[in-house]
């Protein structure tokens, strides 16, 4: 029926990626019958993206030592690191002084996890006034499937392994181990006030490990240099 057929409409519209083009030309793409880009989730007063993080884990995505935005140019190729995967989007610094947007489906921002290498990254615009910049997958699948996550079967308690920062909720701060779902860190307070997202921890042992309900935790001794 009528209700069938809207239904499938709107979960067709969430699966379809964002469309390209930076937020202020909006009423231009009207004017043309396109769809504009929605502009980022929130926004600072200066209208610089703002990233959602829980007090005490403090998190940009700006590089002053970067790369200017003004050499940045449309479509061209670069690669770059997960900086940032949440509802908001998926943020990834690619060398530049602000960190880029992939233009994904919603449903793919799941994928990705901060610290993952992101190859292959097309510059799809560069707004300079709103010091934004996105960037395109010219396949997702195969870069998903290059990520080459581990099987929670394959750990083992104890075992010793590398991680990075993904961030922190309310439920305590995670890691990306190279699985499917970040590990939770089981560590000093004193510890988890000294870490960055992104960061790199070396030497965390594997901890609890249920695999009924898909999670696992690490533990750390040493608060990082």
């Amino acid at each position: 029926g009528e209700d069938g057929e809207d239904g499938g409409r709107a979960a067709s519209a969430r699966l379809r990626p964002q469309s390209v083009g930076p937020p202020h030309a909006a009423s231009r793409a009207r004017g043309r019958g396109d769809v504009a880009r929605p502009a980022l989730d929130r926004t600072s007063r200066s209208g610089e993206a703002r990233p959602r993080t829980a007090p005490g884990l403090s998190m940009s995505w700006s590089h002053p030592q970067g790369r200017p935005l003004e050499e940045v140019k449309h479509g061209s190729v670069v690669q770059g690191t997960v900086t940032s995967s949440t509802a908001a989007g998926v943020f990834v610094d690619f060398g530049a002084v602000k960190d880029g947007r992939l233009d994904l489906p919603r449903a793919a921002h799941r994928d990705f996890r901060v610290g993952d290498p992101i190859p292959n990254c097309i510059v799809a615009w560069v707004d300079l006034a709103a010091s934004q910049v996105c960037l395109q997958l010219e396949d997702l699948d195969a870069v998903v499937q290059e990520l080459k996550r581990i099987p929670l079967e394959e750990f083992r308690e104890g075992q010793i392994v590398d991680g990075v920062v993904a961030g922190r909720t309310r439920f305590g701060i995670f890691v990306n181990i190279g699985t499917f779902k970040d590990a939770k860190l089981s560590a000093p307070t004193s510890y988890g006030f000294s870490l960055s997202p992104g960061q790199l921890l070396k030497g965390l042992r594997i901890g609890r490990i249920d695999l009924e309900k898909g999670r696992i935790s690490v533990t750390a001794d040493a608060v990082p240099a």
